[in-house]
């Protein structure tokens, strides 16, 4: 439960963390009522809004522009489009020709985080465009995913760019031989392309980038295509961009018209997976990062060292886990991903790679025959909390300690998935009723319950567990069916009462249900100084029995104080 109240403090913190990493509107079914602004510069100089609509959060190339020839002509062309994607709603992206006559261009259709712009002139030699800017973004997603469609004949790459930096990088944009207007993180300026433009005033670094390239998708279909990114340093970045692009978007001269190119489902990957796993310095036969399960032909490995692995991907933002199941003869490896939300290629956050290793070695487990098992189902109830479950294939196990007492066990109690430790009470009194029936009471103050070592394998303190008062009352009637009712109040500081709008003291009720052996009776709980008192006789299993009912065997004989065994022809 410790884990479980911290679970639930999160829940909302993590749905916000989610999209902070992840890039907006990463399946494109929030569209604009109206675009945004790119810069003009040339025959039109100034910010102008783009025409038609575009993603939300995400900034199109379409254009408006004016043009002057022997009269100004204004150019209005859509170059994004909300199209059908392949789940939903998608963007298409469209190369088209600007311009009237001979005398024009083709503008390559693309989205992005940064500002458009653009240098158009009548002159072609002086025309020229890009991006700027991008959005704040301190992760280090380690690839980028998309599904992609190229419906078009045209031999033209199209481009799928992202990179990531900090600092400022300051260069000049414009017109093409000559650009004279400085400003911030251009696109050309930090993919480090030869007409860069850069200022002695540029201090940014570049963490790192993606520049992939296609001419076709699969029979003209959607197709699935990851583009890991290559990291030039440990550093968190400050901004990122990224630019999905129909056409040859770094070289004006190569597009073509009507390059087509639809997108959908553009988000970051953050692996949690593994590249490498060995043992003992032996790498696992047959590995792959998408196979989770290993049977290794050896024995148990007697601590973690013997295991070693390469996590996937440049993100630095796993921890990774290995626990020894000596029991089980298995070594489990987890990977999980520290940002919240930070999924892998299926979606998940977390995989856990499990090595079997041969059983003929382990220790022989310590014989239970003592305990009396009980098997049934555990019911939970928490109402501060609104919860409520039930869970079958629960054991409690009772073993008698004499003078009328046993010890009572809940191991492996937890709420739902959630585990919480192991219900023990030592000093429970156990009364022998005139029906045949068994009673049970005991209580413990204070009990610490929750995991002894964390997931990096690390103790717990007690004030990092779960502080608790168990009462336990019960009966456990001649056939051996039991009712145990255990009463917790969990015990919270007024800082998490708080967080979690609960009360200090939160009452949890657990209800057993179970069926096991006819229970036994402590024969040593009664003290006689008389040696003049009456004889009983019980059997081997502590039950009381009638003198004259005694068949051949043998029996445990009291009188008083003394204790004698006899055998019965």
């Amino acid at each position: 439960m410790k884990k479980l109240y911290t679970t639930l403090l999160t829940i909302a913190a993590t749905a916000l963390s989610i999209q902070a990493q992840q890039l907006p509107n990463v399946g494109f079914e929030n569209w604009k009522t109206e675009c945004g602004n790119s810069e003009s510069f040339g025959d039109k100089t100034g910010m102008v809004q783009r025409p038609n609509t575009e993603p939300a959060d995400w900034n199109g190339s379409s254009v408006n522009q004016t043009v002057k020839v022997i009269m100004n002509i204004n150019k209005k062309e859509q170059l994004v489009f909300e199209a059908d994607g392949k789940n939903g709603k998608g963007v298409k992206l469209k190369n088209v020709y600007i311009g009237a006559g001979s005398i024009g261009s083709v503008a390559p259709g693309y989205i992005s985080f940064g500002t458009p712009w653009v240098n158009a002139t009548a002159s072609l030699s002086k025309c020229d465009g890009g991006t700027y800017g991008g959005m704040n973004y301190t992760y280090r997603p380690d690839a980028i995913i998309g599904d992609f469609k190229r419906v078009d004949t045209n031999d033209e790459v199209s481009h799928i760019i992202v990179y990531a930096w900090k600092g400022t990088f300051k260069s000049n944009v414009g017109e093409k031989s000559n650009p004279t207007n400085e400003r911030d993180d251009v696109d050309r300026a930090i993919m480090a392309r030869d007409n860069a433009h850069l200022t002695s005033n540029s201090n940014g670094t570049r963490i790192a980038y993606a520049d992939y390239t296609f001419k076709s998708t699969a029979n003209n279909g959607w197709e699935t295509i990851v583009v890991p990114l290559t990291y030039e340093n440990n550093s968190a970045p400050e901004k990122i961009n990224v630019v999905v692009c129909s056409g040859d978007y770094w070289t004006r001269d190569n597009m073509k018209d009507q390059t087509e190119l639809h997108a959908d489902n553009v988000r970051m990957l953050f692996y949690s997976r593994l590249s490498a796993l060995s043992v003992n310095g032996t790498p696992v036969n047959g590995f792959d990062p998408d196979n989770f399960a290993y049977t290794i032909d050896a024995e148990m490995p007697a601590d973690a060292s013997a295991i070693s692995y390469t996590t996937m991907g440049n993100s630095g933002s796993t921890t990774e886990n290995v626990a020894l199941d000596k029991e089980n003869a298995q070594v489990l490896v987890t990977v999980k991903n520290d940002y919240e939300g930070g999924t892998d290629i299926d979606g998940e956050t977390s995989h856990t790679y499990t090595l079997q290793f041969n059983k003929n070695n382990l220790e022989t487990p310590e014989d239970p025959t003592d305990k009396d098992a009980y098997k049934g189902s555990l019911h939970v109830v928490i109402k501060d909390m609104d919860m409520d479950t039930t869970q079958d294939d629960q054991t409690v196990y009772i073993e008698n300690t004499g003078a009328g007492k046993c010890i009572f066990s809940l191991p492996n109690f937890s709420f739902g998935d959630i585990p919480v430790g192991d219900i023990l009470l030592n000093d429970v009194k156990v009364t022998e009723n005139a029906d045949g029936t068994f009673s049970y009471s005991g209580s413990a103050q204070n009990m610490k319950l929750g995991p002894d070592k964390d997931e990096e394998g690390n103790d717990v303190p007690d004030e990092g567990k779960l502080d608790v008062d168990v009462t336990l009352t019960g009966t456990i009637d001649a056939t051996g069916k039991a009712q145990m009712i255990i009463s917790v109040i969990w015990h919270l500081d007024e800082e998490t009462a708080a967080a979690m709008d609960l009360p200090l003291n939160v009452p949890i009720d657990v209800e057993f249900n179970g069926q096991g052996p006819k229970p036994t009776a402590a024969i040593d709980d009664i003290t006689v100084d008389n040696s003049n008192a009456p004889v009983e006789y019980y059997n081997l299993q502590g039950m009381r029995v009638n003198a004259s009912n005694l068949t051949p065997g043998i029996y445990i004989r009291r009188q008083g104080t003394e204790v004698t065994k006899i055998y019965v022809r």
